[in-house]
């Protein structure tokens, strides 16, 4: 029965010290899933922020090109309406020419 007493003392010191190395492994776990955690929180903000500049940046982008082409279209109709008013002073030109020539010819 000694014998069984101390083989039960021995299995209950290795049984506390077992628990007490898988408490610290397990502390050190939580230590270190602690940190994975943080770090990838700070990825994610990263991440977003990132993604809310890029976003911005596209969108600035493309409103200064639409303005851009917007201007240059502006300025495309103001040309076409100078040269078409050209055009018209032109042919009235023209027109008064011809009928000058064609009275001379029909004063002939």
């Amino acid at each position: 029965m000694a014998g069984m007493d101390a083989r039960m003392d021995e299995r209950t010191v290795q049984t506390k010290e077992e628990f007490s190395r898988i408490r610290q492994d397990l502390g050190d776990f939580k230590v270190q899933v602690t940190k994975q955690i943080t770090n990838l929180k700070y990825i994610v903000v990263t991440t977003g922020v990132a993604s809310v500049i890029g976003l911005y940046s596209a969108n600035v982008a493309t409103m200064q090109a639409l303005l851009a082409a917007y201007d240059s279209g502006k300025a495309m109709a103001i040309q076409f309406a100078k040269t078409a008013d050209r055009l018209d002073r032109i042919s009235e030109r023209l027109d008064a020419q011809e009928q000058k020539i064609s009275q001379k010819i029909n004063a002939q």
